[in-house]
């Protein structure tokens, strides 16, 4: 159960990490001078890497051996 859920976690979080950087790429490909596209990639990062430790801590915290 925990391999078949890590493999699963680590699939979804590189389809996150690709999204994102997606994100980014069009934040400074497509800015016009004078913008807030920076800050705008700046709060992006911080929070998707916030949200990416909740969830990495989340599932270490899950407690494998008494899941069926």
């Amino acid at each position: 159960m925990f391999l078949t859920a890590l493999i699963l976690f680590n699939f979804l979080i590189t389809v996150f990490v690709v999204f994102s950087l997606a994100i980014l790429f069009h934040f400074r490909k497509y800015r016009w001078p004078g913008d807030l596209n920076t800050l705008s990639a700046a709060i992006y990062i911080v929070g998707a890497i916030f949200f990416v430790s909740l969830a990495f801590y989340f599932f270490i915290a899950c407690p494998w051996d008494m899941l069926p």
